[in-house]
């Protein structure tokens, strides 16, 4: 699933396919996968209405697809990682967080790998490696609101549990109703969200039980 990240980020779907499948093995370009989605997305019936239904916006699949994915992958990698007892079983998380490696050395792009003790566990880390840049999930956010179609920016009301976050700007995110337990924001920024980070009327809709807090909040 992090692979499916990946392929979003890069915007993999929204270019035009080359290959060299036909008989003279000329380079060709096939159209973009989100232009078949937005066909499959078309309605089948004709109402036989004068005028045409309009086609769905690609932006508006763009960040369907962001957004279902991101999900898929937080809960794939948590459930995984809970079953093998990374929440309480061996440690509590945020003392198995400083056992945290680098993202993306031995495992994919956006996960992480804890090495405890010779037990493994792989977290998804949406930000990927701070090397590559800090903000690089605040673009990602960005450009799943700017179809405009989420009730709430994202990524509020997901569960975002067991994510990993270190070192990276999370600033003007829309963090209401997020699920952060056992996740770790190790030197995470959050300077200037939308909504301030730990006023008393934000903290009931923000949970962060058990995640590895050393943030510098200004």
């Amino acid at each position: 699933v992090s692979v499916g990240q990946q392929w979003w980020g890069e915007g993999v779907h929204q270019r035009p396919q080359p290959n060299r499948e036909n008989p003279r093995r000329n380079l060709e370009y096939r159209p973009a996968f989100v232009e078949e989605l937005v066909e499959l997305c078309a309605p089948l019936h004709d109402t036989g209405s004068p005028d045409l239904p309009p086609p769905r916006r690609i932006t508006t699949l763009d960040a369907h697809l962001g957004d279902g994915l991101f999900r898929l992958a937080c809960w794939v990698h948590w459930f995984i990682a809970h079953e093998q007892g990374f929440d309480a079983t061996y440690r509590q998380a945020r003392d198995l967080w400083e056992y945290a490696g680098e993202p993306g050395v031995g495992c994919r792009q956006y996960q992480v790998n804890v090495d405890w003790q010779g037990k493994v566990w792989t977290l998804f880390a949406p930000n990927g490696s701070i090397k590559e840049g800090r903000i690089y999930f605040a673009w990602y956010a960005r450009r799943i609101d700017a179809s405009g179609w989420r009730p709430r920016a994202f990524p509020a009301g997901i569960k975002m549990t067991g994510t990993y976050f270190s070192g990276a700007i999370l600033s003007l995110l829309f963090w209401h109703c997020v699920d952060l337990r056992y996740a770790s924001l190790s030197r995470a920024s959050f300077t200037n969200n939308w909504n301030t980070f730990f006023p008393s009327r934000v903290c009931g809709f923000f949970s962060l039980q058990h995640c590895w807090l050393k943030v510098c909040v200004r």
